[in-house]
C-alpha cells in the first residue's frame, strides 16, 4: 500500500507498521466488527474514538477507498493464496459492504 501510496506514510505510526501494532489493532477492531455484528452498541465506544482519530488526522473519503482495497487485497490472498487482486472474498465484501 505504501509503495503505491507514499502519501499515506504521514499517515500511519511507521513504528507502528514495523513493530505489528498497527496490524493487531487492525485485526482486533476487525474481529470485534465481526464479533459484534448484531450487537452495534457494543461497538460505538471503539467506532467514537477511530472517528475522533480519523477527524484529527483529516482523513480523505479517497483514503479509505485506498485502504480497504488493499485490506481486501491482502484478505482474498490470505484466503486464496496465488489468485492475485481482489477476487472472490473482495468481491464478495464490497458487494455486501
Amino acid at each position: 500500500m505504501f509503495t503505491h501510496n507514499p502519501e499515506l506514510k504521514e499517515i500511519f505510526n511507521m513504528s507502528n507498521q514495523r513493530n505489528g501494532d498497527q496490524r493487531e489493532a487492525l485485526f482486533n477492531a476487525i474481529a470485534a466488527y465481526a464479533s459484534n455484528i448484531e450487537n452495534l452498541p457494543a461497538l460505538l465506544p471503539a467506532v467514537e474514538k477511530i472517528a475522533q482519530k480519523h477527524t484529527s488526522f483529516q482523513i480523505k473519503p479517497e483514503q479509505y477507498n485506498i485502504v480497504g482495497t488493499h485490506l481486501l487485497a491482502t484478505l482474498d490472498e490470505m484466503f486464496n493464496p496465488g489468485q492475485g487482486g481482489a477476487g472472490r472474498v473482495g468481491q464478495s465484501l464490497w458487494r455486501t459492504g
